[in-house]
């Protein structure tokens, strides 16, 4: 899958209506036996969209396999990370 049309997916993704989330999980529902959710809260948050469309190309890159990692430079993130203890370039200490 290329960038636009994962941009174009997240975009229809993004179209969805709680109300057609809300049918989503009953129908689940029903395949499993089990009732899901008794309560959903959805949220929408405003963005940027160059800032995000930016971030974007920068990491898709790294999920779809064609870049290596790169070391973080913001402590913050060594913080939650699994691999701090093996990390060679890791930010903090533990």
């Amino acid at each position: 899958m290329g960038f636009i049309d994962f941009v174009l997916r997240v975009e229809e993704m993004l179209k969805i209506t709680s109300k057609s989330i809300e049918q989503f999980l009953e129908n689940i529902s029903g395949l499993c036996g089990e009732k899901l959710a008794t309560k959903m809260n959805v949220y929408v948050n405003y963005f940027d969209e160059k800032r995000a469309l930016n971030s974007l190309e920068w990491t898709l890159p790294f999920w779809f396999g064609e870049r290596e990692a790169v070391p973080t430079r913001e402590a913050y993130k060594c913080k939650g990370c699994e691999y701090v203890n093996e990390c060679p370039d890791k930010l903090i200490d533990r």
